[in-house]
């Protein structure tokens, strides 16, 4: 069963992804993840809100040149030097495939998720979305949809 995870981007990234024009997220922090699993997509300050969606295509792990060449080689990877100094310095680089990128069709913002959960935080850099969070979640995507 494919899980949902919440995970922070930056804006410039997030909107790459949601346009289009990244077909792989790099992240620092080597985790979970497996292939069809949900990605929730929260853009960080200044947009601070859930702005879209993805499913995890191949999720690679593996030292932080050998995944640089092989997204690089891609030509529409979507991957450039704005990624490098975010990954640089870490000996394991996790790469995920990026299928089926959703823009909602209204935002999801900080304050609407504090409204439901008083000081709801989110996260750093992800968060398995699992309990009374993933209902309130879907939830609200469900209602951002139906606008």
């Amino acid at each position: 069963m494919s899980d949902i995870i919440l995970m922070s981007f930056k804006p410039v990234f997030a909107y790459q992804i949601l346009e289009g024009r990244k077909a792989f997220e790099l992240r620092k922090k080597i985790f979970t993840i497996k292939q069809g699993d949900r990605i929730i997509m929260y853009a960080s300050n200044p947009v601070k809100a859930i702005v879209g969606e993805f499913i995890a295509g191949e999720v690679i792990v593996g030292e932080f040149s050998t995944i640089w060449e092989y997204v690089k080689a891609i030509p529409s990877s979507g991957v450039d030097e704005r990624d490098i100094p975010y990954i640089r310095g870490h000996k394991h680089v996790l790469a995920i495939k990026v299928v089926k990128p959703k823009k909602y069709k209204r935002a999801i913002t900080l304050k609407d998720m504090r409204s439901l959960i008083p000081n709801w935080r989110p996260p750093l850099s992800y968060m398995r979305v699992k309990g009374r969070l993933r209902d309130i979640l879907m939830k609200l995507i469900d209602l951002t949809e139906c606008r």
